[in-house]
């Protein structure tokens, strides 16, 4: 039910949840309390405004297909407990068997549309991403990009980007998009070019990227959550959500509970150091050892390191061998 008497956002924004049961290297807590945890606070948000969540893609880390059916039993089961009774989301790449939306089918996301706790596009552009007529005071309209679809303009009647109106026209888009420097090289998406792609939208949510940001351009909003619960010891930031206000198409963070000390750099640490000592022992190598092309003197510097593992006979066997 809607808070009464006070300021209500019309949507709650997130992304990345990555759903799974294996744990992350980095963490070290109970990372599936962890996960039941953090997705039970979104719920709780949502009872308390009766808004609906849109999510921007990703909500499993896989499909899948290529563990045990007792264990993708166990997470559907699993997600079922914790889930929102209502969510509007779309497909991302980790959702996809070989990142193929025709594929959608074959995975737990897919379960969970036909169990309807998630309602989605099908993978067509433009598509209205559920009824949201059960919700007072409607603002606003959805459209969903799955990861693989074609990003395309909202147009109106003239032919041209729609202009805003009193019903806000979101876009949820699962592309991975950046503010500032280029993530890694061959990026090419930043988020000002996203908008431009989806001009005539009020709202751009998109999912895919880990770090949270958020970014405004005339009447344009892009809303990057980033992940709920931190699955990389790079993932620095505080999980968070987004209360969204069509009206004024404006957010504010609202922050998660979480333990800061639950994402360790140990592994990361672990693999310094072993790459420090291989190179050590490289050095060590280049320094004390002489590498000679003539094959005489390399196997008598082998005879000479070796001489108390080869017996006596051997050894002039091989000399008068060389000597011939």
């Amino acid at each position: 039910m809607r808070t009464k008497g006070v300021q209500t956002p019309d949507a709650i924004l997130s992304s990345d949840w990555h759903y799974r049961l294996s744990v992350p290297v980095c963490r070290e807590d109970d990372f599936l309390q962890t996960q039941d945890h953090k997705i039970g606070q979104v719920v709780r948000l949502q009872e308390k405004f009766g808004c609906p969540i849109l999510h921007g893609g990703d909500v499993f880390h896989k499909w899948y297909g290529d563990v045990d059916k007792a264990k993708v039993a166990n997470l559907v089961t699993r997600a079922m407990r914790v889930f929102p009774e209502e969510m509007f989301a779309i497909p991302g790449n980790h959702e996809m068997p070989s990142h193929d939306i025709n594929n959608i089918d074959q995975s737990v996301y897919q379960t969970m549309v036909e169990a309807r706790r998630i309602k989605t596009c099908e993978g067509k552009v433009f598509n209205l991403i559920g009824n949201m007529e059960d919700y007072v005071n409607l603002k606003f309209r959805a459209f969903g990009f799955p990861y693989g679809i074609e990003l395309q303009m909202r147009m109106g009647g003239d032919g041209k980007p729609y202009k805003s109106g009193e019903i806000k026209g979101a876009a949820i888009a699962h592309v991975l998009t950046y503010k500032g420097r280029r993530p890694f090289p061959g990026a090419n998406l930043g988020c000002e070019t996203l908008m431009r792609k989806l001009a005539g939208y009020d709202l751009i949510l998109t999912g895919d990227n880990h770090k949270p940001f958020i970014h405004k351009k005339g009447r344009q909003l892009l809303v990057n959550p980033g992940s709920l619960t931190r699955q990389r010891s790079s993932e620095t930031h505080r999980p968070r959500v987004y209360l969204w206000y069509a009206k004024t198409n404006t957010v504010e963070p609202y922050y998660l509970q979480y333990d800061e000390k639950a994402v360790t750099r140990k592994h990361i640490q672990e693999k310094e150091e072993r790459e420090d000592r291989v190179a050590n022992f490289i050095d060590k190598l280049k320094t004390n050892v002489k590498i000679d092309i003539d094959f005489r003197v390399n196997m008598q510097r082998h005879l000479r390191a070796n001489k108390n593992k080869i017996d006596k006979r051997t050894k002039e066997m091989i000399i008068a061998a060389m000597e011939d």
